[in-house]
């Protein structure tokens, strides 16, 4: 289980990079080391991680982000309005390895 929850989490707080034109990760071995601390940390921590994520996301980089930047192209050569959509899949698909049902996940995040 926190395979999956500090993989959302830290996947997530990637996504605040591109706000500050980086990349998400400079290489999967960057993102397998934060995948590996994040499985070492305590629930509060965890806890601590999302809320400091979600408010990065919403109050420093989203939520007032002009209309025309929407669309505009990030690091990684996605729109700020992919960005959402993303993260839904994701978690979506999270919720079958911690034992979530295939027909309870909406037909647009369903694979194949």
């Amino acid at each position: 289980m926190a395979k999956t929850i500090e993989t959302l989490g830290y996947d997530a707080r990637a996504c605040t990079r591109l706000f500050a034109d980086q990349p998400m990760w400079n290489s999967a071995a960057q993102r397998a080391a934060e995948q590996a601390l994040g499985a070492t940390l305590p629930p509060r921590a965890l806890r601590a991680l999302f809320a400091h994520i979600a408010r990065h996301l919403d109050v420093d980089d989203m939520r007032d982000l002009p209309g025309p930047a929407w669309s505009a192209p990030l690091p990684d050569g996605t729109a700020a309005q992919s960005l959402p959509d993303r993260h839904a899949r994701l978690l979506w698909r999270a919720s079958l390895t911690l034992g979530g049902h295939e027909r309870d996940v909406p037909a647009l995040y369903r694979e194949g």
